[in-house]
This record gives C-alpha cells, sequence and structure tokens, in this order.
C-alpha cells in the first residue's frame, strides 16, 4: 500500500517540549496513513520506529494498563504512557497560569504573534472552547480593546472569526499609525 506521508521526525524523550510536536505528527502519519497501519500492532510498530534511546526502550516495555479495544484506543494509550513519562507534568498548570494572571497581555506585542502565544497556551488547556472568546479579549492591548468597543462584534460566531475581527481591527490600527 502506498503512503501518502512521509515518516514522522524520531523522538528520544531527552527533551518535554519535544514531546507534543511529535505526538502530534504521529496522530497525523497514522491517520492519514491508516490503510499502512490497520492494526493495533501495526500503529504501536510505526511508534516504536519512530523513537530512539529511552523513549524506545519505554515503548517495549508498553502494556495496556486496562482494556484497550480499538486501534485508536491504543494509539492513545501508547502516547499517553509516553507522555506520562517525557511530558512536561507542569504545562497546563503554567498554561493556566498565565492566561488567567495580569503578566500575560498583548502590550506592544504585534498582534499576530500574540495570538500565536496565546493559541499555544490555550491549547495546554482544557478548558471550554466558549471561553476562548471571553479570555482573549481579557489579554488584548488597550488600544485594541478601545477600538474594538466601537464596532461591534456577535462573540457567539466563535474564536477564529473573533480573531479574523481582531486582525482587521489590528490592521486599522496600525494604518492610522502611518
Amino acid at each position: 500500500m502506498p503512503r501518502r506521508f512521509p515518516d514522522t521526525s524520531v523522538f528520544e524523550g531527552k527533551h518535554a517540549e519535544e514531546f507534543y510536536g511529535w505526538s502530534c505528527e504521529i496522530r497525523a502519519k497514522l491517520k492519514a496513513d491508516a490503510e499502512c497501519y490497520a492494526t493495533a500492532e501495526d500503529a504501536v510498530f510505526y511508534i516504536t520506529l519512530r523513537c530512539k534511546g529511552d523513549a524506545a526502550l519505554k515503548v517495549a516495555r508498553w502494556t495496556p494498563e486496562k482494556e484497550v479495544n480499538t486501534r485508536d484506543e491504543v494509539i492513545e494509550a501508547v502516547l499517553g504512557y509516553l507522555e506520562n513519562a517525557f511530558g512536561d507534568p507542569c504545562r497546563r498548570s503554567r498554561a493556566s497560569n498565565k492566561l488567567i494572571g495580569d503578566e500575560f497581555q498583548q502590550g506592544g506585542r504585534p498582534f499576530w504573534k500574540f495570538r500565536r502565544e496565546f493559541e499555544s497556551a490555550w491549547d495546554q488547556l482544557d478548558y471550554p472552547d466558549r471561553d476562548k472568546v471571553f479570555y482573549f479579549r481579557e489579554k488584548l492591548s488597550a488600544a485594541m480593546r478601545e477600538s474594538m468597543a466601537i464596532e461591534m462584534f456577535d462573540e457567539g460566531r466563535g474564536f477564529n472569526e473573533f480573531a479574523r475581527f481582531c486582525s482587521n481591527v489590528a490592521l486599522s490600527i496600525e494604518n492610522r499609525k502611518r
């Protein structure tokens, strides 16, 4: 069977921050090329091949703690096992402190940079998406909030629409500065 996507990077287990990007690559690869890795055994074999050093040893020792029935459950169980071993146990609390605390604000940062940093922190949390617009708005610069007060936005349209709206506001602020 032809593979549609190239192999993922190799995870060695040396840096916790690398685990999360690597695990996204693994999930995408196994989903896109599901016909090539059709069974749970094939998927675990592929994950093992994309690990090296301590991570490879850890996968080799993996046995399910509870009954897992489907291929996808096995994939998530293996990746969860690796996350427990090599992930950052404090990442959620750091992200929560960042978004809830007063220190993290857009300030003078360009909007696109602020949005990327906000979304990176948000992705670490288990907060409902309906709250995302509220937290994002609270962290925007005073100039952005003032400009947005003039224009109305229906928050029920979702975060991506709100971010697009904010991006347009940021562009109009930049144009006024010129």
